[in-house]
């Protein structure tokens, strides 16, 4: 029976639990996964609105929708001007914010990515499903810049909230466990290539 995966989805998988992938490349990949992420589930906004005051969330929501299918066919100044509006419709919604900072990692746009993302934690309040997806999002992006105390503590507050993602770097980016991750694949790759232990 076929898996359902596709070669993509494969290559995404590959890069995740590939310890040694370069981090740009987990960056990248991560992008379709987050993005996909948003595509089910619902909008989370920070509230202070009321429903009278908000647009109807389907039609932020079939923008957000359009906006992945853009980014994912590489239109991104289209996918950057639904999102766009979207924010402007919803200005208290996570989510919107969450999936224009994938728009921007995409296009290298990283210090506008981040104050999405920070945007995101801040309406979420580091909570729920966008609140997660920020922080790991957040992460990858101060683990590219060489800042991994920011990233730890973004991994950590995210690892809370369920993400595996997450909980597997905190354990990459602990000291002891690199040490331990590193002799372990020493000895194992020793068992291998059947060398005796001295």
């Amino acid at each position: 029976m076929a898996s359902g995966r596709s070669s993509s989805d494969d290559r995404i998988l590959e890069v995740i639990f590939d310890p040694e992938a370069p981090l740009l490349a987990l960056q990248v990949s991560l992008e379709r996964v987050f993005l996909l992420k948003q595509e089910d589930g619902e909008l989370e906004g920070g509230g202070g609105h009321s429903e009278q005051q908000q647009p109807a969330p389907r039609e932020v929501r079939e923008r957000e929708v359009r906006a992945v299918q853009a980014a994912e066919e590489g239109r991104l100044d289209e996918a950057l001007q639904l999102l766009n509006e979207a924010v402007a419709m919803a200005p208290d919604s996570a989510s919107v914010y969450n999936n224009r900072a994938q728009v921007y990692q995409l296009r290298q746009q990283m210090e506008e990515a981040l104050s999405d993302l920070n945007k995101a934690v801040e309406l979420s309040g580091g909570r729920g499903k966008a609140g997660e997806q920020a922080l790991c999002q957040r992460g990858i992006i101060w683990r590219v810049k060489g800042e991994e105390e920011r990233a730890l503590q973004d991994f950590k507050r995210a690892a809370k909230l369920g993400s595996r993602f997450a909980q597997r770097q905190v354990v990459q980016l602990n000291p002891y466990s690199a040490l331990c991750n590193q002799m372990l694949t020493e000895a194992i790759g020793k068992l291998q290539r059947g060398e005796e232990r001295t």
